[in-house]
This record gives C-alpha cells, structure tokens and sequence, in this order.
C-alpha cells in the first residue's frame, strides 16, 4: 500500500495535479471505517481545533497531534486499507506533513507550488485588484512554500516537488515520476489531461500581467520561487516573457 498526500498553496492548483493522478489509478481517499469523516474534514478538524491562520500570514508550523487524532487517522485508514494507491489533497497537509511522515512509512508526498505571480493571477477575480492585497496574497505564497521547500529537503525519498505550470506534465511525466521516485504504479498519462482538468480563465495572461504589475517589488518571494525551479523534480522551464506576455493579454482582451 501507498498513500499519496498531495499538498499546495491554494492558488497553487494542485487539485490539478491529484486529480492527474486520479485519472491514471490512484484512488481517491475514502472516507474512514465509520463512514463519516474524510482526509480534508479531518485535517480541517485538526486545523481548526489549533486554531490556525487559514491565510498563511504568519510562520507556517507543524503540528502534532494528540492521541485522539491519531485514533481518527487510524479509523480513514483503515476506510482505504482495500486500495493498493490511495490518497487525497488539501492545502491544509502543510501542517501536518511531519504528522503523516511519522504516522506511516508508506505515506509519499506530492508538492505543488507555482509562480507567486500565477498564485496571484489566480486569485485576482476573489479579491481587491490593489497593492495591499497583492502583499497579503504575495506573504501567504511566500509562508507556505517556504514551509513546502524545507520539507522536501529533509524528506527527499518520499517526495516530488512539482510547479503544476510544468511542461513536463503536458508530455505525461507524471506517472513515470510517481513510479520512480514514489514506488506509486499508475498508468501513463494522456497528454490531454493538465487541459481537461486545468481551469481555464479567458483571461489568464490579463491577470498574469496585472499581477506581475502589482507585485513587482517582492525579491524575497521571486528568490524562492527560483530556489524552488532550480530543485524541482518537473520545474516549469518555461520562463516568463514580460514582452510576450502583454502581447497575449492584449489579444485575450481583444
């Protein structure tokens, strides 16, 4: 048995990639013995009952559970024990990453992040198009994948790290690196499937470009994200285009 835990930024698509994942065998996780409680509801529990920042403004910390807890993850695996690949994904395992590291040796780790100018782009419909919001967003990217990246150094042989921008995933790399570096067997993936499950925004480079505006200034954040690219296990290589980029935005809003 294999457990994948796939974790990201909330604006970093990685439902995308789990639900890649899902199409070539993995099984979504179950809900526990009981029937009444999933991994997300039982991370949200957890996060709720710590009383956690839910925006990631301050120091992302790990947590660990007590014995109660514990119990409750035994119940969701013991849910799933049938499946051979199971696993599930919500931003809220950067808290208890160590948590499930510790829990059970098969447990492997799938991490998503991507640009903090695309997390940006993402969010920009559900929020105020100004700087202060654009900082908010820009220090809650810069907490969490600050948090994803210390994790995958000390936990490599259990981990992937993955910008879900990837050209790497349009060519179906996905299964060979979950079958590598996982021990997770899944079939090949089509190539067609970062397309059917990406969400599709007419206007993405409009909002790429927005954001690249309003963010301009953040070295620490544009630091990691290259300290992420240069470690990644499928990066982006694609870099970004500034010049290019306005002249999609234009012809999108044309």
């Amino acid at each position: 048995m294999k457990v994948v835990v796939t974790c990201g930024h909330p604006q970093s698509d990685y439902q995308t990639i789990h639900q890649m994942m899902v199409t070539s065998g993995l099984v979504d996780a179950g809900e526990n013995s009981e029937g009444s409680l999933n991994p997300q509801a039982l991370q949200s529990k957890i996060c709720k009952t710590y009383k956690l920042d839910a925006q990631y403004q301050d120091h992302v910390n790990q947590l660990v559970p007590g014995q109660f807890w514990s119990n409750a993850a035994t119940d969701l695996f013991m849910g799933n024990l049938d499946n051979e690949y199971w696993g599930w994904a919500d931003s809220n395992s950067i808290h208890l990453l160590e948590h499930w590291r510790d829990y059970e040796d098969n447990v492997r780790f799938v991490l998503v992040y991507n640009s903090p100018n695309r997390a940006l782009a993402k969010a920009l419909p559900f929020m105020p198009v100004d700087p202060e919001s654009a900082d908010q967003l820009t220090n809650s990217w810069l907490n969490y994948n600050d948090a994803l990246l210390r994790f995958y150094y000390r936990n490599k042989e259990r981990c992937v790290l993955i910008n879900s921008d990837s050209k790497a995933l349009k060519e179906g790399a996905l299964s060979g690196l979950a079958e590598n570096q996982l021990s997770v067997d899944l079939q090949p993936s089509d190539t067609t499937e970062l397309e059917v499950f990406k969400e599709h925004d007419r206007y993405t480079d409009i909002a790429t470009l927005i954001s690249t505006t309003l963010r301009a200034e953040f070295d620490d954040a544009e630091s990691l994200y290259q300290e992420l690219e240069a470690v990644a296990d499928l990066p982006s290589q694609e870099p970004l285009d500034k010049d290019q980029l306005k002249i999609s935005a234009w012809k999108q809003y044309s």
